[in-house]
């Protein structure tokens, strides 16, 4: 009774809701990166079936930038379409379900640019729960990148 009861926690997917401000010192946007004049807040709403994420730029002297991202956690693709192009989007999580893979590939329109870009953002909890770190991969057509966010619970 006590290992299949271990087993069931082990599997429910982690839940990364809460408010997140970004740790400037201890993230690493990669070679050449510099970070934005600024704070930035992340606020993620998860559920079974999604996982909302509203970014918030704070900067001084101008207003806020908000961006808001949702993703469906069932593995099934999201696609977005613009003017400018199509946004696919999947996520897959670990085997022991502590880490969210977030695949996106960016195809724009071909009157705009041939270029595809993609991203894959692997979002991880630490043990105490007060730290989320998002490691990213990016490749387009300039180069490849990757860097780890680093987020404080607030």
């Amino acid at each position: 009774m006590f290992l299949f009861a271990t087993v069931l926690i082990a599997q429910t997917p982690t839940n990364f809701s809460g408010k997140w401000a970004f740790n400037k010192t201890k993230s690493n946007l990669g070679e050449g990166a510099s970070f934005l004049d600024g704070d930035e807040i992340l606020v993620i709403n998860q559920d079974a079936a999604l996982m909302i994420t509203e970014h918030t730029l704070i900067r001084k002297g101008s207003d806020n930038f908000v961006s808001t991202d949702t993703c469906r956690l069932d593995g099934k693709e999201t696609i977005e379409k613009s003017d400018m192009g199509t946004t696919k989007k999947t996520a897959k999580w670990s085997t022991d379900k502590k880490i969210l893979t977030i695949s996106t590939i960016m195809t724009f329109d071909p009157d705009v640019s041939t270029a595809e870009y993609r991203v894959d953002e692997s979002y991880k909890l630490s043990d105490d729960r007060k730290t989320l770190t998002i490691e990213s991969f990016s490749k387009n057509p300039t180069g490849e990148r990757k860097t780890i966010l680093i987020y404080n619970k607030k």
